[in-house]
């Protein structure tokens, strides 16, 4: 088993000052140096929520802070990782000799993980584990205490909740337009067998005007226009997606906006006009009630 030993913030500040005083005549120490020190210490004072979770875990956030785990002699401390998360490497640790970590494999919501199984002797003193997997990487300081341990340590991982959040969004926008386009398909079929759809109704065809003459040619042409005596209505081709063309009015030679809205590609056209205009850009389409 190999085994490294980071530098804590107390090792760094003494080898400092030893250097400084071995240096007393020379050069100081660069300023990054310090700025180091000072990195630790913030990185030390972090702390994040540790609620409990099921079976007694207690459940720390990757990356809120420094993880700590408390074991005592001769009983028996868990790290479990997330699942699908394995160790690539052999755990290092400071101590191996007044520590033993044991990697035991464990099969959670059908996908394999590692528990990392930690024992500290009767002399066991503070010292940090390290680990590498095949997701993350991690620094957990390992405390002995005669009297209190932590039976399981256990992580959330705020990437794949946000992950799983955007992935469960996004199936339900997908069922959601799955949903609308099945409903617009049936109001197509209900529209085809009985009528014509006008407004909040679907009415027979035989009472809607369908006597209008398109002039122009674009890629928006009218496919039908029609009118129920209150509400003109002006269908584009479905597969048009392009910008929407504006709809003005024409009276006495002189185009007027007028109100109406957009179901689509069908305007809905509030009164009943005698000429019309659709227009986008340089393309235009001129309607005519007979």
């Amino acid at each position: 088993m190999r085994s490294s030993f980071p530098w804590s913030k107390a090792g760094v500040v003494a080898a400092m000052l030893s250097a400084s005083a071995a240096m007393a005549d020379g050069p100081p120490l660069p300023p990054s140096a310090f700025e180091q020190v000072e990195a630790i210490d913030q990185w030390n004072s972090m702390t994040g929520p540790a609620p409990l979770g099921e079976d007694g875990r207690v459940i720390l956030t990757y990356g809120a802070g420094p993880a700590s785990l408390i074991c005592a002699p001769n009983a028996i401390c868990q790290i479990e990782l997330g699942d699908g998360e394995l160790v690539h490497d052999t755990p290092a640790i400071a101590d191996p000799v007044r520590w033993n970590i044991e990697l035991r494999e464990a099969i959670f919501n059908g996908r394999e993980r590692h528990i990392i199984i930690v024992k500290p002797s009767d002399l066991a003193e503070t010292t940090v584990l390290a680990l590498f997997t095949n997701k993350r990487s991690y620094s957990i300081r390992l405390v002995a205490d005669p009297t209190r341990y932590t039976p399981r340590l256990a992580f959330r991982y705020p990437d794949e909740e946000r992950a799983e959040t955007d992935r469960r969004i996004a199936e339900a926008r997908a069922a959601e337009e799955l949903r609308q386009a099945e409903a617009a398909a049936a109001e197509r079929a209900l529209i085809e067998s009985t009528g014509i759809q006008a407004g909040a109704a679907i009415v027979p065809a035989g009472q809607l005007n369908f006597d209008y003459q398109i002039a122009g040619r674009a890629p928006f042409t009218p496919t039908r226009i029609y009118d129920n005596g209150v509400q003109t209505f002006i269908q584009l081709p479905e597969n048009y997606r392009r910008d929407m063309p504006i709809f003005m009015a024409s009276s006495q030679g002189t185009d007027e906006a007028v109100n109406y809205r957009i179901d689509g590609t069908l305007f809905v056209i509030e009164g009943i006009f005698e000429q019309g205009l659709l227009v986008n850009g340089r393309e235009q389409i001129r309607i005519r009630r007979r």
